[in-house]
């Protein structure tokens, strides 16, 4: 049996954190990270993809260069 968690880093403590963001960097394969953790996505991602408007595409700028632009948009 297969179970989905909403942001299962939500319920960690800070040394359980840590020790994921240190796996997921270490992992050689491929990881997709959905997430509204912004601490975690900075510390593991190398690469974006916006998903908007029903596409996917890759999004050439960090965690702050997306800040502004939904800054922006407001």
């Amino acid at each position: 049996m297969s179970c989905c968690y909403d942001e299962p880093t939500n319920h960690l403590d800070i040394d359980t954190r840590q020790a994921l963001i240190e796996s997921i960097n270490s992992f050689h394969g491929a990881v997709v990270i959905i997430s509204h953790d912004p601490h975690i996505l900075e510390l593991t991602v190398d690469q974006f993809w916006l998903v908007e408007n029903g596409k996917v595409t890759p999004y050439d700028g960090d965690m702050d260069d997306y800040r502004a632009r939904l800054l922006r948009r407001r």
